[in-house]
């Protein structure tokens, strides 16, 4: 979910990659864009996003420097990548979904636990896989053109049971073969810790596929855009116990500089530190000027100092 500080409320996620991609990349000032039915009409005038600046891009490529040139080659192979991945991810899902990828005027709302993210408890999103990797080729993207500086992915709510089965060759089905089952379960057999242990290990491909996506970037300093960067990856809870102490935490990025990678930071064994403290140190890494990080909205709870060692 993001967050609007302005606004003090969160926002809504966007669960369809299919629609995120169409609002990142339309034309931000052209009014005709507000609604669907006029983007369907924009969207056939140009049979991709890159279809009608091809001559100014080619036109620009004789006037660049051979490093500017990758960079707009680059970017320009990225977005067709992306259109052609939405494009098979809507041949290939069944009938809501299909609808939902190949449709834009399909009413979202009604697709309930059909679109990732959206899953209502014991839900179970069809082409998982293939849609959670769309939605981070879309994040990826949406850093990469500067469309913004925060963005927030979360795979499944807490308590949905997405069955990984679909596109990992799991050695056993615990119960409905759901992740929400397998995590009170993953240590009853070698088998299901096995099955637990292939997820997780899914997840973080996914995650370390997204780092050299932003490691291959060039930023407009000279410096990846992974370097200027800091992706932080986590979970709600530490364990499906509902175990709130010793959460593992992965940083990838440096912020610009601000913080230093390589390093394996235990608090287990010193003073314990919240996790609202983290946040606190991200936000200053990258240059937020704030001196406390709520805690689960509490102002009991919160954090002053950021993160020991993290800065």
């Amino acid at each position: 979910t993001r967050i609007s500080f302005l606004g003090k409320k969160a926002l809504p996620p966007q669960q369809d990659p299919t629609t995120a991609f169409r609002r990142i990349f339309a034309t931000p000032n052209d009014p005709s864009t507000a609604s669907r039915e006029a983007f369907d009409k924009l969207n056939k005038r140009r049979a991709s996003v890159l279809d009608g600046v091809t001559a100014e891009i080619q036109a620009l490529s004789t006037k660049m420097s051979a490093d500017d040139k990758q960079r707009l080659d680059f970017f320009g192979q990225s977005i067709r990548d992306l259109e052609r991945s939405l494009s098979d991810l809507g041949n290939d899902m069944p009938g809501a979904n299909a609808a939902a990828c190949q449709d834009p005027k399909v009413d979202l709302s009604g697709l309930g636990s059909r679109v990732v993210g959206g899953e209502r408890t014991g839900g179970h999103t069809p082409l998982f896989d293939k849609i959670a990797e769309a939605q981070m080729n879309i994040a990826v993207l949406a850093v990469q053109c500067d469309m913004t500086r925060v963005v927030s992915l979360m795979f499944e709510k807490g308590r949905s049971d997405q069955r990984y089965d679909e596109f990992l060759a799991l050695n056993n089905r615990y119960r409905s073969g759901g992740s929400h089952h397998y995590a009170h379960g993953w240590f009853e057999t070698p088998a299901q810790t096995q099955a637990w242990n292939m997820i997780h290990t899914w997840r973080a491909a996914r995650f370390a596929a997204m780092v050299k996506k932003l490691k291959a970037v060039k930023d407009v300093d000279g410096n990846t855009l992974l370097y200027n960067s800091v992706l932080v990856k986590t979970s709600e809870t530490a364990t499906g116990a509902h175990s709130f102490t010793d959460i593992p935490i992965v940083l990838a990025g440096n912020a610009g500089g601000n913080i230093q990678t390589g390093r394996y930071l235990d608090f287990s064994k010193s003073r314990r530190q919240r996790t609202a403290s983290l946040w606190l140190g991200v936000a200053q890494a990258m240059g937020i000027d704030v001196s406390r990080f709520p805690e689960d909205g509490s102002s009991q709870y919160g954090a002053t100092a950021p993160l020991e060692r993290l800065l």
